[in-house]
Order: C-alpha cells, then structure tokens, then sequence
C-alpha cells in the first residue's frame, strides 16, 4: 500500500515539475495568428510574374484549405498599397515552407512589410528614408 501511494505522488511531482518546465501559451489572438503563420506549411508555392493582390487571394484560399480549423491566415493589403499603382511582378519558387515564410519572401521582394495583427497579417508600404 505504502509502494503504491509513492508511487502515485512521485506520479504527481513529477507531472507538476514537467508541466511549470513547459513554456507558458502566450495570451490572445495575435500570438494564435502568428503560431498559426509558423505551423501551416505550404507544400509548393510557384508564383510567377504575379502581383501582390492576386497573391494575396491565393494565400488567404490556400492558408484556410491548409488550416483543420478552416481559419487560415488572413492577410489584408493597407489602403496605402491598394492605392498605389505599383505593378511589381513577383516570380518565386518554395516547397515546403512555413506560411510566414512564404509572406516574408513576397514582402520583401515587392519592398512591402508586413505585421501580424489582432487579427489578420497587414501588408504596407515601406517608408522611404528622408
């Protein structure tokens, strides 16, 4: 009896050091949008001299068809880059590769940024230096 009751509370501290060793979930939306960004891996991305919006609808179809959940990652265009009459083309290649991964190559190569928010990933203007 004695064996078996230490053998239950040795159970018990050892499920207690493992679960305060585990790293804390961090709070909110955002922090769920930006776990979720990292983990839904897109199998192949192949984009060729395509814009900025048309690739905008493919990932916001694709991250939703990716996700269990059906949520996705949605991304949202500011008004700044609606608005502007930048025509870059973007040609890109990747397999495999997490969505936020995906979402930094095309920001930077059409000289966008982009921050993940309550509730979607914004894409906006860089500004330019003074």
């Amino acid at each position: 009896m004695k064996a078996h009751f230490l053998s239950i509370l040795l159970l018990l501290v050892c499920a207690s050091i493992v679960q305060a060793a585990a790293p804390a979930p961090v709070p909110g939306a955002h922090a769920d949008l930006a776990r979720r960004a990292e983990k839904l891996i897109m199998p192949k991305v192949e984009f060729r001299e395509a814009k900025v919006k048309e690739i905008v609808t493919f990932l916001n179809k694709a991250t939703k068809d990716l996700d269990p959940l059906k949520i996705g990652v949605p991304l949202e265009l500011s008004p700044a880059v609606l608005e502007e009459k930048n025509e870059t083309r973007i040609t890109l290649t990747l397999n495999n590769v997490p969505v936020i991964e995906v979402i930094k190559y095309v920001t930077n190569l059409a000289n966008l940024k982009y921050a993940i928010e309550k509730d979607k990933v914004l894409i906006s203007p860089v500004p330019f230096p003074k």
